[in-house]
This record gives C-alpha cells, structure tokens and sequence, in this order.
C-alpha cells in the first residue's frame, strides 16, 4: 500500500505530536527520576500541544489529547508533596506553575515547611505550639526568596535535605522491571532456583550500577 501525499502529512503531523509524548514518558520512566518532574513534565507537554502550527489532520487528535491532560492532571498544582517536591528541585523550582495563584500558593507552602523545620529544629523539648512572630515570617521568605532567585543547577548539587521530598519515582516502571527481571531469570533451566537466590539475583542486578564502583580493585 502506497501513501499519498496527504497521508504522509498528517502522519509526519502525528509524529510530531507523539514526540514529546515519547520523550516524556522516557523521562518519567527513569531510574533516578522522581516525583519533581511531574508538574514541569505535564505544563511542558500541554503548552506543546497548544502550540499552534501544522496541524492538517490532527486538530482533532491535539483536542483530545488535551483534553484528557486536563482530566487526568487538573488537581496537580493542588497537591502538597507534588509542589514541595517541585519547588525544592533545583531544576525546575518555580519556574513552571502555570498561574500567578499556583505560584504564590507554592511559595506560601514552601515558606511554611521552612518556618516548621526551622522551629522544630531549634526546639530541644517539645513547647505549646504558639503562631510565627513578623521576625519569622521575614526570615523564612528572605531565605525563599534567595532559593528562589538562585539559578537553576543540576539535581547531585542539591541540599541532602531536598532528598526527603524527591526521593519517590513518579511512576512504577522501576518496580515493573523488577517482576520482568525475576520473570527472566526464571526460564526453563533455572525453575528450581531457590527465591533467595533470585532475591540476591535482582539485588546485584539493580543495584550494581549504583554502588558497584565502590568495588573496583
């Protein structure tokens, strides 16, 4: 079957469309991806596909596909660990909220994490809670506001403390693998292998990438 003209267009049209979609999903599926890349990842890709540009044949499509961006990641802005996460990676901060409102309610969350570990860290014996003085309140915002002003920098420089908020992946690819790597070491001449050598199996398999130059001679 040969295509004419006009259907190489729109499929060169869907091409183009399901690229970022692809790309995306790589990102997300990653080992070392964590819940961060969600907001940037989502506002990314639905700002693509409102970009007006050759969209003969796939108007419909790009609707759709909106369409249930929106259905499917209408509250994500509104989730607390989704923006803490977001606002404290170092690569995205708050530089992809999609209104002024998103903004400033991350901001205020942020400032209220900060202002809660600063007194919980200072209080050596638990004390009545009693609300911030105008002298905390200055002092958390300044320091926001010169975390935020900092340039973007990679995720390896962040602060360890970051950790607590990026540590969980964004989707269950990894532990997916995991069910296809046992699924592989058990073929026909291994069934009898004992599960606490398959467990041992899998530990070296995915982990040694992370920790095995600790063993080089």
């Amino acid at each position: 079957m040969v295509l004419t003209l006009t259907q190489l267009d729109i499929a060169n049209n869907v091409i183009d469309i399901l690229s970022p979609v692809e790309e995306i999903t790589r990102t997300i599926s990653e080992d070392k991806a964590c819940i961060s890349v969600i907001i940037p990842m989502v506002r990314v890709l639905r700002k693509t596909l409102e970009q007006s540009g050759e969209d003969r044949g796939v108007h419909s499509m790009k609707s759709a596909m909106l369409e249930s961006l929106q259905k499917r990641f209408y509250d994500i802005e509104e989730t607390d660990f989704l923006v803490l996460s977001t606002m404290l990676d170092p690569r995205y901060k708050d530089k992809f909220f999609s209104s002024t409102n998103s903004h400033e309610s991350a901001k205020d969350l942020l400032e209220d994490v900060y202002k809660f570990q600063t007194c919980e860290s200072d209080v050596q014996e638990p004390a009545p809670k009693r609300p911030a003085t105008d002298n905390e309140n200055t002092s958390a915002l300044t320091e926001i506001d010169k975390y935020l002003f900092e340039p973007l920098i990679d995720l390896k420089k962040a602060d360890p403390y970051n950790q607590k908020y990026l540590s969980a992946p964004p989707t269950s690819v990894p532990s997916e693998q995991l069910f296809s790597g046992a699924g592989a070491i058990y073929d026909d001449k291994r069934s009898c292998l004992k599960p606490e050598f398959v467990e041992d199996l899998l530990l070296i398999k995915y982990n040694f990438p992370t920790v095995g130059n600790c063993y080089q001679v």
